[in-house]
């Protein structure tokens, strides 16, 4: 029951057709770790651009080692765009750097007292029995 029927298509196949013209004609899934990534820059780019403007933020911080070192996963999540920042620091810095520090939307949080340095911003602090709830 492991193997594929003959009716499912084929998934390297079809990652293979979508390439458009004169790009790499590597299938997607060969494409891999830094190219990929380099691959990924200008969208990025182009979502931390756009989070200033979101109406709504809600960002969340969490730890986690890479190569044994402390590091922080900064996520940011408004309606329709979510931006990640991966960094050795978990100061407010990360975020300014991603909403700018005249961020005026409202920003939904759990009340991490460097979120208060967003003075325009409309705080609104939920809590974790809160976001389990939803």
């Amino acid at each position: 029951m492991g193997g594929r029927s003959a009716r499912q298509p084929n998934p390297v196949r079809h990652s293979a057709d979508v390439r458009k013209p004169g790009r790499d004609p590597r299938p997607v899934h060969a494409i891999r770790g830094r190219e990929a990534a380099r691959r990924c820059v200008p969208v990025y780019q182009a979502l931390v651009r756009a989070m200033p403007v979101q109406k709504a933020v809600t960002p969340d911080e969490t730890g986690w080692r890479i190569g044994g070192l402390l590091a922080w996963l900064h996520v940011f999540v408004a309606r329709r765009i979510t931006v990640c920042a991966i960094v050795r620091k978990r100061g407010v810095e990360v975020a300014a750097s991603i909403l700018g520090w005249d961020y005026a939307g409202a920003l939904i949080h759990d009340g991490w007292a460097p979120y208060d340095g967003f003075w325009r911003a409309i705080h609104h602090w939920r809590t974790c029995c809160g976001v389990a709830g939803r």
